[in-house]
């Protein structure tokens, strides 16, 4: 069994597992959410660095990336997600 640790402070920034979070909410490792809604995330082209196709069989082209580093989001996720372009269902 792990073992956690609680603190509660006045920073405007809450982090789990993580004594500095860089954003609102920063969790490092799992989370879910239940009930409706829905996790943030966007589909602008100009956030995102592509890495390649990923093909699904559906008429759409999702692709593999990396949201980049200097986006006008200010989102700090390094990780690679499969996802659709904006401007791409546009055309």
């Amino acid at each position: 069994m792990n073992e956690y640790q609680s603190e509660i402070s006045n920073s405007p920034a809450l982090g789990i597992n993580t004594t500095a979070p860089d954003e609102t909410l920063r969790v490092f490792g799992t989370a879910d959410k239940s009930g409706g809604g829905s996790w943030d995330t966007s589909s602008d082209g100009r956030l995102k660095t592509p890495h390649g196709s990923f093909h699904s069989g559906l008429q759409l082209n999702p692709i593999r990336y990396q949201y980049k580093e200097a986006n006008p989001l200010g989102i700090h996720d390094s990780q690679e997600h499969i996802g659709l372009v904006a401007q791409e269902m546009e055309k």
